[in-house]
């Protein structure tokens, strides 16, 4: 590889894979884009995604909370960040196969764009965008099944993740996965939601990506584990932590407040991103009708980000 190559190889690493304001701290992971890719419930909660029922987006958090989806549903996921990033994500669930197994397909996208080529002189010439991409394939069992009725409250999943990175003239392409596991324990026997909620995954547990000038890149594996504590119907209280392979820390901290299961405000704090918030619109009349909205702090001292998801069920 040449010398140029090289270094704009470096370059586009550091750009693309930083994960909003904690590139620093974790050194540019492998997958790191993949933290951009979190649903707006979640993200507005601090990025508190593992055991807050949010099952249509299972892929981005626990894959054990697809378990929890009992309909059909298709959701959709967009943000346009600062330094022309834009984020694309896509889940199709599909609840009851075998009346035993829920299915989840997951899409999600990062596309940088408008990067500014550089000659072997340093001269500026056309400019360039780059692309990454994972398919999900996420696995769980469903709560509600019969015969699960032994374990009703504690639902196991698995996500694979086949991800691919197109850094202009190089390219990347890696397998891994995800397993996790939520435990829900209920008010009493019949009444939803649960009282408290324990989720603990391992992700990215296997596999490397491998780029196509020969180097390749082995996976950060993460442990997460969270608590949702819900003292009413209507308010939730969500706490999580992440163990990197590189002895780096997560905290975050959220609270979510619905007014007549419509209308949702939330807010939360994270150790990497800081304050963030949002709200959430819920309606059930003829589907069930999801939107959700998160402003995150200032995204690489640049403009404030903004991310909004839609989910429709049947």
């Amino acid at each position: 590889m040449k010398k140029m190559d090289l270094l704009n190889f470096m370059l586009l690493l550091v750009l693309s894979l930083s994960r909003l304001g904690g590139a620093v701290e974790n050194g540019g992971q492998p997958g790191a884009f993949l933290f951009l890719t979190q649903n707006a419930r979640s993200s507005s909660l601090g990025y508190s995604g593992i055991v807050n029922q949010n099952g249509m987006w299972a892929y981005q958090f626990n894959p054990a909370l697809a378990g929890l989806v009992n309909y059909p549903s298709l959701s959709l996921q967009y943000a346009n960040l600062s330094l022309d990033r834009e984020l694309y994500a896509l889940a199709i669930s599909v609840p009851g196969l075998k009346q035993m197994v829920n299915v989840q397909l997951g899409w999600n996208g990062l596309k940088v764009g408008q990067i500014q080529g550089r000659d072997e002189m340093g001269n500026p010439t056309e400019n360039f965008s780059i692309l990454h991409t994972v398919a999900n394939l996420t696995i769980a069992i469903n709560s509600n099944n019969d015969m699960w009725e032994g374990f009703r409250y504690i639902t196991p999943g698995f996500n694979l993740k086949w991800i691919y990175s197109d850094l202009y003239a190089i390219r990347g392409y890696g397998l891994t996965g995800d397993a996790g596991i939520f435990i829900g324990l209920p008010r009493d026997e019949e009444q939803a939601p649960y009282r408290f909620q324990i989720g603990i995954t391992v992700s990215d547990f296997f596999g490397q990506l491998n780029w196509t000038h020969g180097y390749t890149e082995s996976f950060s594996r993460r442990l997460r584990g969270g608590i949702l504590y819900s003292p009413f119907t209507w308010l939730n209280v969500v706490a999580e932590a992440t163990y990197w392979e590189n002895e780096y820390m997560n905290y975050s901290f959220g609270i979510e407040a619905a007014l007549r299961n419509i209308l949702y405000l939330r807010g939360g704090w994270n150790s990497d991103f800081g304050i963030t918030f949002g709200a959430g619109f819920a309606l059930d009349t003829f589907a069930r009708f999801r939107l959700n909205y998160s402003q995150l702090q200032n995204d690489l001292n640049q403009q404030i980000p903004r991310l909004w998801d839609i989910s429709l069920g049947w």
